[in-house]
């Protein structure tokens, strides 16, 4: 008979999870302000500059002055042109900002928002994203266009929330150096005579640590050694555990340990490691005790709210599979499965 050791229980229940795209700056023009309100601690922001400066960018009220949509920035029919503006042709109908993580911290960025409005046919349509993310020579320097859409201005005013991806970018990823966003406007083939309203733009991304999901090492090095894997556990996002056993309708149990730990070696002529802070009953949990499916599987999915004092947080996970009608192994009739190391993080 496989016994249960006498430990703690914990049984985790998450009752606060939002699916929220986490914001690397965010700009509403409350009372006319050029500077971002996002609130993650770990990256920064500049105010947004409009570069034209020859042409008309105006601010205005909406007539809510409680409202979303009290202030926005108003691109005037004089930034109408229906060549696509560059940095290689020097043109000034961007905006630019500038992100940067915290010390230590690293960056990420997936994408542009823009919650947009005007009246038909508007003056401005298209839009299309340049950066640099290394300051001097180095870096893209505005080279290379990493996305475009070609309609961001329908009708009415607030109802757009348009999404211009950015995912695609390896060297946005993993960054440690400010990156400079250029975001250039113009008319495409729609060239109209009425202003457009950017009542809102949000940077899509996060500053902080990376999530990560690795293998400490086996078990006991056994081929029928359970196998531990998941997700890299995400800010906003579910973290998904799962195990691959040949145990099927076998009892697992998953432990958990707060890192840093050393790991127990034991057993001759097989080696066997055990992960967890097994002899610390402070910082040694039974999270539960599972059932193995009828391929010996078994999955369990956790939502990780988009709560940046999250970031950092690590645990060591391992498994005990109790198959007494099983066959014979170093442990029989337990067998343990690798060590799993989880560190949330804002991305992986």
């Amino acid at each position: 008979m496989c016994g249960l050791p006498a430990m703690r229980s914990v049984f985790i229940l998450v009752t606060l999870c939002f699916f929220l795209e986490a914001q690397v700056a965010r700009f509403p023009f409350h009372q006319g302000g050029m500077a971002s309100n996002a609130t993650d601690p770990y990256c920064f922001s500049s105010p947004l500059a409009v570069q034209n400066s020859y042409m008309t960018a105006n601010w205005a009220s909406a007539g809510v002055p409680s409202g979303p949509d009290s202030w926005y920035l108003c691109l005037m029919p004089s930034w109408a042109t229906a060549v696509e503006p560059t940095p290689a042709s020097g043109s000034p109908n961007y905006l630019q900002l500038t992100v940067w993580p915290a010390p230590g911290m690293r960056l990420w960025i997936d994408g542009l928002r823009f919650r947009t409005a005007a009246v038909l046919p508007p003056a401005v349509q298209s839009v299309a994203i340049y950066a640099d993310e290394i300051p001097g020579p180095a870096g893209d320097n505005f080279s290379t266009r990493l996305a475009t859409a070609a309609t961001i201005f329908p009708n009415p005013r607030g109802a757009s929330n348009v999404r211009v991806g950015l995912e695609h970018v390896a060297w946005l990823k993993n960054v440690g150096n400010p990156v400079t966003i250029r975001i250039y406007l113009w008319s495409g083939a729609f060239l109209g005579t009425n202003a457009s309203e950017i009542n809102e733009l949000t940077v899509d991304g996060c500053g902080g640590v990376p999530a990560i999901a690795s293998s400490l090492g086996p078990g006991c090095s056994h081929p029928l050694d359970g196998v531990l894997t998941a997700d890299p556990p995400r800010l906003g996002t579910n973290c998904t555990i799962r195990m691959d056993s040949q145990f099927p309708g076998a009892m697992m149990f998953l432990y958990a340990s707060l890192p840093p730990t050393v790991p127990i070696v034991s057993g001759w002529p097989t080696v066997c490691n055990v992960y967890v802070d097994l002899f610390n009953p402070l910082n040694h949990w039974l999270i539960g005790s599972y059932m193995l499916d009828s391929a010996g599987d078994w999955s369990w999915s956790i939502p990780i709210p988009s709560l940046p004092v999250l970031q950092g947080r690590s645990v060591i996970l391992q498994g005990r599979i109790c198959a007494p009608n099983g066959p014979v192994g170093p442990l029989t009739p337990d067998w343990l499965t690798n060590g799993l190391f989880l560190q949330i993080g804002c991305q992986n």
